[in-house]
C-alpha cells in the first residue's frame, strides 16, 4: 500500500478527527468540528448484537459485535487483509464506547433554525457544510440525488428513522479526496437507519438502533449500531480517514507507565474519575513486515479486588500485544493516538487500549485549579502538582464479562511516548529450550547501554504457563514484579545472571524469560520486553 492510499490499513491509520480539521467550515464553531470517533476509527461495521451478511460484501475496516454479539457472513463476505474481525473482544467493546461518546458528541451540537429541515425531503437538496436537525423522520425518497457541497463537515441530526430508498445517491462534488465519508455523519437518534438497495451512500452512520443495508448498496463510511445490529447484503463498505501514515513496522514504538485515577469498583460510569488508584505499564510496537505486533501491558486495579481470579494473581493483567493501530495523527504525521490490544492468560481475556501522548504535563497554577482527587472540590494550594497532560482508556473483558471500562482520560502520574526505539537493550539467553525435572537452567543476561543516560531498573521475570510472574532477584524467585537491579546507569555487560533446577512437580509448559530496563522507581519502560522461550516436558 503506498503512502497515499486513504483506505483506514493497519499500522498506517490517519485521523479524521485531526486532520479535517484543517477543511472544516467556520472551524472557530463548535458545530463545525471533527467529530473523535477514538478506537471506532479502524471500525466500517460495528453492532452492539449482531452484523449479519448475506451474499459477496466487502468491507475495508474492521468488522465486530459487542459483548455477547456475533458476525456471520464472513465468508462469504469479506475483509480486507488489513483488517479484523472482532467478536464480543475488548477491542470491539472499547469502539463500541468511544462510538457512543461521538454520538452524544454529534447529538448536542446547535443546529441554526435555518437548517431545521423537519418534514422535507432530502432529495434534490443541495447543502453547504453544516449541522442539519430532523425531528422526526429524514427520508430520501426516489432516485433522486442529496448534493453536499463545499470542504465539509457535514453533520444531520436525526430524531426518527433515517430513509434511503432503492438507486438514491449522496455525493460531495467538491471534494476530491477517496475520503469524503469521513466528513459526513448521520446521527440517528430516534429509531433505525435503512439504505435501500443499490443506493450509493457517503458518510459515518451512527444509529441508536439497527442498520439495514439493501441489497448492492455501497457506504464509504462507517455502519454502527450501537444498540442493535447492521445487516448487510452483498454490499461494499470502506472506512477511510484523513491523514497521512504512520512510519510502519520498527519506526516507531508506544512506551508508558503511571497511574491512573478510578472510582469506586461500584461505579458503571466508564467517564468518572475518583480516588482509587490503578497503576499500568507497557510497551508496544508493529511487527515488521505485516507480522504480529509485540509487547506487553502490565495493569492492576489497586481498589478492585473482585476479580482476581480473572486478572491473576493479586489483581494483576499481564497482557500479550497482538495488534497496533494508529487512530489519530498531529498535523505533522505523527501519531497523536493509539490503540493496541491483544491477550492475557485466562480464558476468553482480552484488553485494548487507548493512549494519547500529548507531550509536555502542566503545573495547576499554568491552567487554573485542577480536581485531581475526584472529590469536586478543586484542590487547595498545597496539593497543586506538576499534572500530566498524557491521555489513556481501556477495556479489559475476560468470561463474557466487561472487567474494566475507563474512557480516555487524562493520567495521573507517568508518561506516554511514541518514539523510536531506543538502542539500549536488556535480553536474557538460556543454555536449551526444553528441560526436565531435575535440569539446570542457565541464565545469561546481555545489556547494551546505547546512548542512554537514564538511571535505570533492571527487571528479569519468568512467566509460568498459568500466566503468573516470579522475580529473579539474585537470591531466588519471589512472586511479582520486583527488580533485580535498581537505580544503575545502563553500561555494557553480557555473563551469568541465574541457575534454576527445575523441581519435580513442576508444571509441564511453555515458559518466558522477560527482561526489561525501567526508569528507576518506576514501571515507565526504556527498552521493549525481550523474551526468551523455553518448555518443560511433561
Amino acid at each position: 500500500m503506498s503512502d497515499s492510499n486513504p483506505i483506514v490499513r493497519r499500522s498506517t491509520l490517519g485521523a479524521a478527527t485531526l486532520a479535517v480539521a484543517s477543511l472544516a467550515f467556520a472551524a472557530t464553531s463548535a458545530a463545525a468540528q471533527p467529530v473523535a470517533l477514538g478506537s471506532a476509527e479502524s471500525f466500517a461495521v460495528l453492532g452492539q448484537t449482531t452484523v449479519t451478511g448475506t451474499g459477496a460484501s466487502t468491507v475495508t475496516g474492521d468488522v465486530g459485535a459487542g459483548l455477547g454479539g456475533s458476525v456471520t457472513g464472513f465468508p462469504p463476505g469479506t475483509v480486507d487483509e488489513a483488517s479484523d474481525v472482532h467478536e464480543g473482544d475488548a477491542v470491539a467493546v472499547q469502539a463500541l464506547l468511544d462510538a457512543t461518546a461521538a454520538f452524544e458528541d454529534l447529538a448536542a451540537r446547535p443546529c441554526p433554525d435555518a437548517n431545521d429541515l423537519t418534514g422535507q425531503d432530502l432529495g434534490g437538496l443541495s447543502l453547504g457544510p453544516g449541522v442539519y436537525c430532523f425531528d422526526g423522520d429524514a427520508p430520501l425518497t426516489g432516485t433522486l440525488t442529496l448534493t453536499l457541497t463545499g470542504a465539509g463537515p457535514w453533520t444531520f441530526q436525526i430524531g426518527g428513522l433515517l430513509t434511503i430508498e432503492a438507486s438514491a445517491q449522496v455525493l460531495t462534488p467538491d471534494i476530491t479526496s477517496a475520503c469524503s465519508g469521513s466528513l459526513v455523519h448521520w446521527q440517528v437518534g430516534g429509531a433505525s437507519a435503512t439504505i435501500g438497495a443499490s443506493s450509493a451512500v457517503i458518510g459515518n452512520i451512527l444509529s441508536q438502533i439497527d442498520i439495514t443495508l439493501g441489497a448492492g448498496a455501497s457506504l464509504d463510511g462507517r455502519a454502527v449500531a450501537l444498540d442493535g445490529g447492521v445487516t448487510m447484503e452483498d454490499n461494499q463498505v470502506a472506512a477511510c480517514s484523513v491523514g497521512d501514515a504512520f512510519p510502519p513496522g520498527d519506526a516507531f514504538k508506544v512506551t508508558g507507565g503511571g497511574q491512573l485515577s478510578v472510582p469506586d469498583p461500584d461505579s458503571a460510569d466508564i467517564h468518572r474519575s475518583g480516588r482509587g488508584r490503578a497503576t499500568f505499564a507497557f510497551v508496544a510496537r508493529p511487527g515488521t513486515d505485516g507480522g504480529e505486533a509485540r509487547g506487553r501491558f502490565v495493569y492492576l486495579n489497586h481498589s478492585n479486588r473482585r476479580h482476581v481470579s480473572a486478572f491473576g494473581r493479586r489483581g494483576h493483567i499481564f497482557g500479550r500485544v497482538t495488534d497496533i493501530d494508529v487512530v489519530a495523527v498531529n498535523d505533522d504525521g505523527s501519531a497523536k493516538t493509539v490503540r493496541f490490544n491483544g491477550t492475557c492468560p485466562r480464558p476468553d481475556c482480552t484488553f485494548s487500549a487507548l493512549v494519547e501522548d500529548n507531550g509536555e504535563g502542566h503545573r495547576d497554577d499554568d491552567e487554573g485549579e485542577d480536581d485531581a482527587d475526584g472529590d469536586g472540590q478543586p484542590d487547595s494550594e498545597s496539593h497543586r502538582r506538576w499534572r500530566p497532560r498524557d491521555r489513556l482508556g481501556l477495556v479489559i473483558v475476560a468470561n463474557g464479562e466487561i472487567l474494566e471500562a475507563r474512557a480516555l482520560r487524562p493520567i495521573a502520574r507517568g508518561n506516554i511516548q511514541f518514539h523510536a526505539p531506543a538502542d539500549t537493550t536488556l535480553t536474557t539467553d538460556v543454555n536449551d529450550v526444553e528441560f526436565g525435572p531435575g535440569s539446570v537452567v542457565d541464565v545469561s543476561v546481555s545489556m547494551d547501554p546505547g546512548a542512554a543516560r537514564t538511571t535505570a531498573d533492571a527487571y528479569v521475570v519468568l512467566e509460568l504457563p498459568n500466566g503468573q510472574l516470579l522475580s529473579w532477584t539474585g537470591r531466588g524467585l519471589v512472586p511479582g514484579l520486583v527488580p533485580v537491579a535498581r537505580g544503575f546507569v545502563p553500561f555494557a555487560f553480557q555473563g551469568a545472571l541465574a541457575q534454576v533446577t527445575i523441581p519435580r512437580g513442576a508444571p509441564a509448559g511453555r515458559y518466558t524469560w522477560l527482561s526489561a530496563l525501567t526508569a528507576a522507581g518506576t514501571l515507565n519502560l526504556l527498552t521493549p520486553i525481550a523474551e526468551t522461550v523455553f518448555t518443560i516436558a511433561p
